[in-house]
């Protein structure tokens, strides 16, 4: 400390007495340029008030006007830049591209300081254009560093002193400050009490030191708020966790834990370890471990991981699973589905093709079998179809556009027709308002028709659909008069290959509503049905 309040008052002064000499140089310098050049309009009215004297520009005429100027250097130059008299040399170049000439011959006059290549020293030129000649004087100019350079002795001495004095006073410095804070300081680390300032100066200090005890006291007290906290986080986490020792010993464990191992904090005893003892076998291993259980309708996964920082301990994660084993679930159910609803088409393939290569059949019963093998591979053929559409929905990413929302309401009307006033059923289009959907047409296509076909097929014999576009209220309604839907399946008609009326030969895949819904789902769109037996259902999509 002693070392750097020397170190750092001698930069500082000495800093101080470089820039004060720089600048002080500067000034003195500019003071002396200003003085020459003053001097030299003086000596320039000299020669305009003697000019016939001086009328010869030659070396003599320059000489004798040098020497009444003081011996300021005299030049006669012509107007092309040639030198026809020089007071100080001989046989001098064209003196056109010189500064002060330059400007002398733009504007009459001309100044300028440089080097003189003649004479090797810095002077001040002062150039001025007279009819058919150009005067110019010049005097030698103290440079920058010149100035500086006869300052430096000066400056040296100045320099020991300011060493001397900063010496001195850095001693005193540390005799009636430092010491002082250091036997506060020590006063303040050795007590755990509140410390006062010896003097007012050292108020701020104290204060400081006060304040820090009470951080250091919050933040003590704010570590044990979170320890509360982090036990608050861990029970109200939704997944359970628990951490094991050696033998079993519970080290933490969370209220879900708890609940889902029977685990009593008071006794220590873990219900669950007499109930499923494979659970705590796998602990007992050390070995990662993962099993499935189920509790009060709910699916867990029982997660084992060894912590190999803590000898024989095992961190237990207790996650609920039950959506991922819902979905687990409809894939076998949807595998399941497909496998049974291939498996007729095929049978009947397979069996009439064998029946038919054997050679027993009758010609007459050879188109009939052909027919059912073609019926049964276009049923085959039309089920892949639709699985595949309903697979590729989601996957299509491609960007919608608008789309008449009642066009193609009456494209599906249209293709229903045929099979409609077979079984005597009518189907009409009611568009209350226009009405536009941002989406792509395949998909508004495979929408409406799905929902118009069903309509037609669980219809009965000479009922009706209707088919209602309201722009207004941005909603397509299709409603029929068919067998309606029981209210305990209601929420099933949208599962893939579900139908409602097994009995009924529609020829179907139960896959029409799946793909409604889906790509209800995709798009956004919300739809909703209304039924009732025996009356009719009604589909309503929302956009």
């Amino acid at each position: 400390m002693k070392k750097r309040i020397l170190l750092i008052t001698l930069a500082v002064t000495f800093l101080g007495l470089a820039l004060f000499a720089l600048f002080s140089t500067l000034i003195y310098h500019n003071d002396l340029v200003e003085l020459n050049r003053e001097n030299l309009s003086v000596y320039m009215l000299g020669y305009e008030n003697n000019r016939e004297r001086f009328a010869a520009h030659d070396d003599a005429a320059a000489a004798e006007l040098s020497y009444e100027c003081g011996g300021a250097r005299v030049t006669f130059i012509a107007l092309d830049g040639t030198v026809t008299g020089d007071s100080e040399a001989h046989e001098l170049g064209n003196h056109a591209d010189r500064e002060e000439v330059r400007e002398a011959l733009d504007g009459g006059i001309g100044w300028a300081v440089r080097n003189s290549d003649t004479l090797g020293e810095e002077l001040l030129y002062y150039c001025k254009k007279y009819d058919d000649t150009l005067v110019r004087l010049a005097v030698t100019s103290s440079t920058v560093w010149s100035v500086l350079w006869h300052q430096l002795p000066l400056l040296g001495a100045f320099l020991i002193l300011d060493a001397a004095a900063c010496i001195w006073l850095s001693f005193l410095a540390v005799r009636s400050v430092l010491q002082p804070v250091e036997a506060f300081g020590t006063k303040a680390a050795s007590t755990d009490a509140f410390v006062e300032a010896p003097y007012p100066e050292l108020d701020n200090v104290a204060d400081s030191i006060d304040r820090m005890k009470r951080d250091l006291k919050k933040q003590l007290e704010e570590a044990n708020g979170e320890r509360v906290m982090e036990h608050v986080i861990l029970d109200n986490m939704q997944s359970g966790m628990a951490i094991f020792g050696a033998e079993q010993k519970v080290i933490l464990i969370n209220k879900a834990a708890a609940e889902l191992l029977g685990y009593d904090k008071n006794s220590g005893v873990i219900l669950k370890s007499l109930s499923d003892p494979a659970l705590f076998s796998l602990i007992n291993e050390h070995d990662p471990a993962t099993l499935r259980r189920e509790y009060n309708g709910r699916t867990y996964d029982y997660r084992i991981t060894p912590v190999d920082e803590i000898e024989g301990a095992a961190v237990l994660l207790i996650s609920d699973v039950t959506a991922a084993a819902e979905a687990e679930r409809v894939k076998n159910d949807f595998i399941g589905n497909v496998t049974h609803e291939m498996n007729t088409p095929l049978t009947a393939i397979s069996g009439f093709s064998e029946l038919i290569a054997a050679g027993g059949v009758k010609p007459d019963k050879i188109r009939e079998y052909a027919g059912i093998i073609f019926n049964a591979s276009g049923r085959l053929s039309g089920l892949v179809k639709s699985i595949l559409n309903y697979s590729a929905i989601v996957s299509d990413d491609l960007e919608g556009y608008p789309v008449d929302v009642a066009a193609f309401a009456a494209e599906a009307v249209n293709m229903e027709t045929v099979n409609a006033e077979k079984r005597g059923i009518s189907v009409r289009m009611d568009v209350k308002a226009p009405l536009t959907v941002t989406t792509r047409s395949e998909r508004m296509r495979e929408l409406v028709t799905n929902l118009v076909s069903n309509a037609v097929k669980y219809n009965k014999d000479g009922g009706t659909v209707t088919v209602t576009v309201d722009g207004d209220n941005r909603r397509l309604i299709v409603a029929d008069t068919g067998i309606g839907i029981p209210a305990d399946q209601t929420k099933r008609i949208f599962d893939r290959f579900y139908t409602v009326d097994t009995s009924r030969s529609t020829g179907g895949y139960g896959l029409g509503l799946a793909i409604v819904k889906r790509l209800a789902a995709v798009e956004g769109w919300k739809i909703t049905v209304e039924s009732e037996v025996g009356v009719g259902s009604t589909f309503t999509v929302e956009f």
